[in-house]
């Protein structure tokens, strides 16, 4: 039911659950760096620790 709702909430098409694996494996390691580029800026980048100092 939950796939169901993620549907009709985003108003997806009806056979998004079966093409999306395709989808998945259309996308190439240059669409990747491509969208990387586009929206991670390397010079405002924040390094956050968790823990304790060693």
């Amino acid at each position: 039911m939950t796939y169901l709702s993620i549907i009709g909430f985003y108003n997806l098409s009806l056979d998004y659950l079966s093409s999306f694996t395709d989808k998945i494996e259309d996308i190439s390691i240059k669409d990747i760096q491509s969208a990387f580029n586009r929206l991670i800026d390397m010079n405002n980048l924040v390094v956050l620790s968790v823990g304790q100092s060693k």
